[in-house]
């Protein structure tokens, strides 16, 4: 169980550190307005949230958290506050909801835990100033399409 724990753990780093650069470069293939991001990290840490390591989640969206802040920010503050909001979310709906879901109500409860992700993260941005977009043109010309392509 450990060592399957600590490969899981190993194995986030690199997806944690390519995955913006893979948005990026989706956003340079496209011929439009419109920014996708990828949250594949976001998605393995839902997974981890409802694995049997969910016990786990809140301190590694905390230590995963901080590594992104330095890295792309250098300012600690935005993902490793709503990193570990995420896994909270997931995790309780974890708890709240039986072991048996279907595939639709699993694909149903991570779309509301990236929602409430990406609402966080971009309000948290607004508020630090790395950002000056409307809510409208971020709703329209990028959070739908990610919520649409994650």
């Amino acid at each position: 169980m450990r060592k399957r724990f600590i490969f899981y753990l190993l194995l986030s780093i690199p997806l944690l550190l390519t995955d913006a650069h893979f948005s990026e470069l989706l956003y340079e293939f496209s011929f439009s307005h419109f920014m996708v991001t990828s949250y594949l990290f976001v998605t393995i840490l839902f997974l981890f949230c409802q694995s049997e390591y969910s016990q786990w989640s809140f301190a590694y969206a905390i230590i995963f958290g901080t590594i992104y802040d330095y890295y792309y920010f250098s300012f600690l503050g935005i993902t490793v506050l709503s990193l570990p909001l995420f896994s909270l979310t997931a995790f309780g709906f974890k708890k709240i909801f039986s072991k048996n879901l279907s595939v639709f109500q699993e694909s149903l409860l991570y779309t509301i835990c990236l929602f409430i992700y990406v609402i966080v993260t971009f309000l948290l941005l607004r508020n630090h100033q790395f950002i000056n977009l409307s809510l409208s043109f971020f709703i329209t010309y990028h959070f739908l399409h990610t919520i649409i392509f994650n």
